[in-house]
């Protein structure tokens, strides 16, 4: 049966942020219930990049759901040695999991039409799915959802209840990634209102940045609020690589995301400004998408010279790729590993 969607994931065996294993639980069966439900010829391609060779596999650790005649799952085994291949201390910061790689190598093997790169602690709002199912999706476009942070004291694990799921996280939300800002909220309000709030002050917000823009030499001296790129608020690069959907046909165009980038941080706003430029349309579903907060190798709320290094090339490049209406995607014709042979299962 010829898929019309393909779910990149990655991950691996060790647990990550302490509860890995449960939040792709939740990522694994919402996927799975939501794309049956709604009747989406589709694969769920989970990129087990650089596991560790003392533990168990990652489909031996968490429980897959069960394959159906709609929905498959496919296992995709990125072996250490190939990992190794590609550290280069001159291009890229050592980590165990390369995400954006491990991502291109998924988005390569993609059998879908169309293929959503997201992350493994991810649940989207059901109306997403209700989008993709009954609404055609366009080769010229690209589509984004805005991302909201929610945290729980216990583990909420999804046993085929998504009212109930879904009613817990919305009152757990404390944080909106929104086109051009990053917001948080802990009131008491409902999530729907909160929301609304928030997309019109970011609105305004955007109005006022566009309108100093051009005085933002003046302003750094002043210590007035500014800032230097417009880009991210003319398209939705805030929290891209939580949800990036667009045909095989322009993932495979666009050479994937740029994978020599130093670090995870901003490399999915870099490439959404690449293809942006590259002339796709953005479009925006008008839901959420529900991330899990948990530990993380990198504190965003602190400096960190790694992330100052991306944030200064994310700012560089995308003002000169708006200038120019270029792509500076620099990944060779065998991005994702595509010259490599990879071990794969369906679950």
């Amino acid at each position: 049966m010829e898929k019309k969607l393909s779910v990149i994931l990655t991950g691996r065996n060790d647990n990550y942020g302490g509860d890995f294993n449960a939040r792709l639980y939740n990522t694994l069966h919402w996927l799975h219930y939501w794309l049956t439900r709604y009747n989406i010829p589709s694969e769920i391609v989970l990129v087990n990049y650089n596991p560790l060779p003392h533990r168990p596999a990652i489909y031996e650790m968490v429980e897959f759901p069960k394959m159906n005649d709609r929905v498959c799952i496919r296992v995709i085994d990125v072996p250490p040695e190939e990992h190794e291949k590609i550290l280069h201390a001159d291009v890229r910061k050592p980590v165990p999991l390369i995400e954006f790689v491990a991502k291109n190598i998924g988005i390569r093997r993609a059998r879908g039409s169309f293929v959503l790169a997201t992350n493994a602690d991810v649940l989207f709002d059901p109306g997403i799915f209700a989008c993709i199912a009954h609404t055609p999706l366009q080769h010229n476009a690209f589509y984004r959802a805005a991302r909201v942070d929610f945290r729980s004291e216990s583990p909420l694990v999804f046993h085929d209840n998504p009212n109930l799921l879904l009613e817990k996280i919305r009152k757990s939300v404390f944080r909106f990634f929104l086109q051009g800002g990053t917001y948080d909220d802990n009131s008491r309000l409902p999530f729907v209102i909160k929301l609304r709030y928030l997309q019109m002050y970011n609105w305004l917000r955007g109005l006022f940045f566009k309108a100093v823009f051009p005085l933002r030499g003046i302003l750094r001296h002043l210590g007035i609020p500014h800032t230097n790129e417009l880009f991210t608020f003319r398209w939705f690069c805030n929290a891209g690589g939580d949800f990036m959907l667009m045909s095989k046909e322009a993932w495979m165009a666009g050479r994937g995301y740029p994978e020599d980038t130093w670090i995870s941080t901003h490399t999915d706003s870099l490439h959404l400004v690449m293809t942006a430029v590259s002339g796709l349309r953005q479009v925006t579903f008008p839901y959420v998408v529900y991330h899990q907060e948990h530990d993380r190798r990198f504190d965003f709320g602190a400096y960190n010279a790694d992330m100052e290094l991306m944030y200064s090339r994310l700012v560089s490049e995308g003002n000169e790729m708006v200038q120019f209406r270029k792509s500076l995607n620099n990944n060779p014709e065998n991005w994702g590993l595509g010259d490599v042979t990879l071990n794969e299962i369906t679950i």
